[in-house]
């Protein structure tokens, strides 16, 4: 936001210093009562750049926006054409109206008391267009100039939200009251099912191994996330009965695309955190599902009413949400539903992820 409003600064210097240019022409003429001729001439020229005020204001706003979204750059193109010939016909039309009054005003040319034959100037239809062009080229430059100021901006910010997240999944983890509970229920199991108990602390090690050298990355492969899942969701299994019900549904044949390091686990925790009652029977569905060029992540628990749920409680929703902002722009959808006791976080990514 700071950023687009040093943007705006730029642009309101620039179009007063060319507002008050026409002024100099009295410093040129040395006139301290200019003639109604020079006036004539400088109201003739605030009206040029009002109409290149104009062309400017419809090509940053409505125009411009379609050149830096995915997919819009061919509608920029298309508009940007249209613009112009409205314009070149205006200025043409113009031009021709008031023809005969300029040519009155010109003074006549001193190019012939020097024997060299008179420059002619650019007709001043053509020149209108130039200037068109050159407002349109400066506004482009600007824009894009600010806009890669944006985007290294925000790949800092997403490179420190995720050291942050990691840092703090490490931390709730890797804290006394999780290793405690885990290792409890694998002791448990140790004379009861030591297969199982072996399997727990693979899964265990599995999952510290994936947040301490995994964790880390921008982007992994979506199957070494899945495995991340399916390993928390089986010693978070093991502090709970039957009656919580807990299903996984991931693709038969899984995607080969990038995701964002520990941004699924987010959602999966706060379903456990605030969606299993110990008096009422719960569940937690989780499903993956690739649709054409897109993936579909879906997460539902129950919303028990002894239980309040905070969307931005924990690592927080909201912290995933700012993360696939700033990887996906506008390229993505996140719906958060929380009626009839049940709790729902939908998310739509494009299986292209920009690298970040």
């Amino acid at each position: 936001m700071r950023l687009q409003k040093r943007e705006n600064i730029v642009y309101l210097i620039v179009w007063t210093i060319l507002f008050l240019l026409p002024l100099t022409r009295w410093l040129q003429e040395n006139i301290t009562a200019p003639s109604e001729v020079i006036w004539h001439e400088i109201f003739r020229m605030w009206m040029t750049i009002l109409t290149l005020f104009i062309l400017f204001l419809i090509h940053n706003l409505l125009i411009l926006p379609f050149l830096t979204k995915k997919g819009q750059p061919r509608k920029y193109h298309i508009f940007l054409v249209l613009l112009l010939l409205v314009f070149s016909a205006g200025a043409i039309t113009y031009h021709q109206k008031h023809k005969p009054a300029r040519m009155e005003m010109r003074p006549s040319s001193e190019a012939d008391l020097s024997g060299k034959p008179p420059v002619k100037p650019l007709p001043p239809e053509v020149t209108a267009i130039l200037e068109g062009l050159l407002v349109i080229g400066t506004n482009i430059a600007i824009s894009l100039n600010f806009k890669s100021i944006r985007t290294e901006q925000d790949l800092k910010d997403l490179e420190r939200d995720n050291l942050e997240v990691q840092l703090k999944y490490l931390k709730y983890q890797i804290n006394p009251h999780f290793f405690m509970n885990t290792l409890n229920n694998i002791h448990a199991l140790v004379d009861i099912d030591p297969e199982e108990a072996k399997g727990c602390i693979v899964k265990l090690s599995g999952l510290m191994r994936y947040l301490l050298y995994e964790g880390d990355k921008p982007t992994i492969p979506l199957k070494k996330e899945i495995d991340s899942l399916n390993q928390y969701i089986s010693l978070m299994k093991l502090r709970f009965s039957d009656s919580v019900d807990v299903t996984f549904s991931v693709p038969e044949v899984i995607p080969d695309m990038e995701v964002p390091a520990l941004l699924f686990i987010s959602f999966v925790e706060n379903a456990f955190k605030h969606g299993v009652s110990y008096q009422h029977r719960s569940f937690i569905d989780i499903s993956l599902e690739p649709q054409g060029d897109r993936l579909l992540f879906n997460c539902r628990n129950s919303c028990p009413e002894e239980r309040i749920v905070d969307k931005d409680s924990g690592i927080g929703i909201s912290n995933s949400q700012r993360r696939l902002a700033l990887i996906y722009g506008d390229d993505y959808k996140m719906d958060i539903v929380n009626q009839d006791n049940v709790y729902s976080v939908s998310v739509d990514l494009p299986q292209a992820i920009k690298q970040v």
